[in-house]
């Protein structure tokens, strides 16, 4: 049953919009599946840190750093910030075909600097913790697990982009810049 409750929250979130999805959706419209790929292994390999840093437990690492989760989360709203300015900014030099490090590093980052995605898997390994004995299996399986479904919803978008013209207008341009500036303003206010 315990498997269970974690692959269920697990999927639930990870299927739910937010800054993951909106970054899938945003590079797959602009850049094309291929960079949605290297920046669904970002999103991976954050939620693999993510794991490591729940299950090593933040309690120590906060004894050493108080303030880490206030610096991640201004580092966070800062970052989406950014992301939503610069998406609102043409570069005539962006490969538009090919995925790079730099997509791998949107991905990645776009996920660490989510406090949320970090708190939920704080809140779900400490579950884990008094239910489990076997918790590093489920530090492999959820990064790989959302890197799978990025994966899918990058290819998913791709084909069906193209045949709805209103995903590859600039109103979707902006309306990602827009929610990742709110998203940031909104960070930076609660926090």
């Amino acid at each position: 049953m315990t498997v269970l409750i974690a692959i269920t929250s697990h999927l639930l979130a990870v299927i739910s919009p937010g800054p993951d999805t909106a970054i899938i959706l945003k590079t797959t419209l602009s850049k094309g599946k291929y960079a949605s790929r290297y920046v669904a292994y970002g999103i991976g390999t954050g939620i693999f840190f993510h794991c490591i840093f729940a299950s090593v437990g933040l309690q120590i690492i906060e004894r050493f750093l108080p303030n880490i989760l206030q610096f991640i989360t201004l580092a966070g709203g800062i970052y989406f910030i950014y992301i939503g300015i610069s998406s609102l900014i043409p570069n005539p030099n962006e490969n538009k075909l090919i995925g790079s490090n730099n997509d791998f590093m949107t991905g990645l980052l776009v996920n660490l600097l989510n406090t949320k995605a970090l708190l939920f898997f704080i809140s779900l390994f400490a579950y884990l913790n008094t239910q489990v004995s076997y918790i590093y299996l489920f530090v492999m399986y959820f990064p790989v697990a959302t890197a799978c479904w990025f994966l899918f919803l990058g290819s998913f978008v791709s084909s069906i982009g193209n045949k709805i013209k209103f995903l590859q207008s600039n109103a979707m341009n902006y309306m990602f810049a827009l929610f990742f500036i709110l998203t940031g303003i909104i960070i930076l206010l609660t926090r």
